[in-house]
């Protein structure tokens, strides 16, 4: 298929899916419930293997091995990217997080009609938090979060962090505090600001927790779906 043919069937996008380190994705092996989604992260990914972070409640973990096709979906934007692909092998990472290898899919289906039990899935909170950051080389600051979610936040600095740099962040949710491991998957000006993209890379499941209790998540989550209720 040419390039011009890949254009037509995916738009302007990549057939091959741009997957980022700690970026979040929805996992199933085929359902249309919300309870089917069970939501991750991304752990790496290369031009021939995406490595994700395997659920980590136990009755969901089993259903993911080696040999299972399941669909994985991401968010870019309004359009949302879906494809299929083998689990292929399971690796325990250094830390001792349990990966499930895949191959790159050949193809990523886009579309921007994603179903509400989804959405849901992907919740981004519009929030003003204080969060204190810090880099390795020592460099530190205090930051805005104008947007939180289960994966990563939207910070507002004044300056920008280049891509891939490793950061230390501290904030409160509702009271509890937490600190986490991110790293820096995009910076764009805002005005005469940044906002500054950042992934989780670790964070304790309690933390994790506390964002997904969080009030207005659960508002979110319970609300009915169209026509039920």
């Amino acid at each position: 298929m040419g390039i011009e043919a890949n254009r037509n069937m995916f738009g302007s996008r990549k057939p091959v899916a741009d997957l980022m380190s700690s970026e979040q994705v929805l996992l199933d092996i085929g359902g249309d419930r919300a309870s089917d989604f069970i939501p991750t992260r991304v752990y790496s990914s290369d031009g021939s293997r995406i490595r994700i972070e395997a659920p980590r409640r136990a009755e969901d973990a089993v259903l993911f091995r080696p040999g299972v096709m399941v669909n994985v979906r991401y968010l870019r934007g309004a359009e949302m990217g879906i494809f299929r692909a083998a689990i292929d092998d399971m690796e325990t990472a250094p830390d001792g997080r349990r990966i499930l290898v895949a191959l790159q899919p050949e193809r990523v289906r886009w579309t921007q009609d994603i179903p509400e039990p989804q959405k849901r899935q992907f919740i981004r909170l519009d929030v003003d938090l204080e969060v204190a950051w810090a880099v390795a080389e020592g460099e530190f600051g205090e930051a805005r979060a104008v947007e939180l979610s289960g994966g990563g936040m939207i910070l507002e600095l004044s300056k920008a962090l280049e891509v891939g740099t490793d950061l230390e962040l501290d904030f409160h949710v509702e009271g509890h505090a937490i600190h986490t491991e991110a790293k820096v998957v995009r910076s764009r000006p805002s005005g005469d600001r940044f906002n500054v993209a950042v992934g989780y890379v670790r964070m304790d499941p309690t933390d994790e927790d506390a964002i997904a209790l969080h009030p207005r998540v659960a508002m979110v989550r319970a609300a009915p779906e169209p026509g039920i209720g």
